[in-house]
């Protein structure tokens, strides 16, 4: 938005300051927690530039979010949070169950949790009208239909 408006200057100053913010935390952040430390930092400086992005753009008068888009967030957060709670509560209960060293036994619970989460968001999300699954469907596959056609021309 800044450069579709002639301000070139603007986010270059706010590439520095998350350099800087990013820099000093994995500084501050490294040594007592490793490399979680330095992933950490970088999300935080992430959330910096977030900030001052919508921070300027709202200054500017061009960052305005409608209800209907604060209420479709608000009920993506609460999908995800039903999805952390019964991922919590499937690891927890596949630990007990499958024992923890055998390799075979770590790719069978990824798998399980990952299906796990999937549904429990695609189920929750479809009941908060979040997810209009049909169209997802009906989009998947036109787009396979004009990928055959446009594989069809190239031959």
């Amino acid at each position: 938005n800044f450069f579709a408006r002639g301000d070139t200057t603007t986010p270059v100053k706010y590439s520095a300051v998350v350099f800087a913010a990013n820099l000093s935390l994995n500084l501050i952040l490294m040594k007592p927690f490793g490399h979680i430390g330095i992933a950490a930092a970088t999300s935080a400086a992430a959330f910096v530039s977030l900030y001052q992005y919508i921070h300027g753009l709202k200054k500017r008068g061009y960052w305005n979010i409608s209800a209907a888009l604060k209420q479709k967030i608000i009920d993506i957060t609460c999908c995800t949070v039903i999805m952390g709670i019964i991922l919590t509560l499937a690891q927890y209960l596949l630990n007990l169950i499958l024992p923890p060293k055998h390799l075979g036994f770590l790719f069978l619970k990824l798998s399980v949790i990952g299906i796990i989460g999937l549904a429990t968001f695609l189920i929750s999300a479809k009941i908060k009208g979040v997810l209009d699954i049909t169209a997802i469907i009906k989009n998947l596959l036109s787009k396979r239909k004009r990928d055959d056609k446009t594989s069809i021309k190239q031959a």
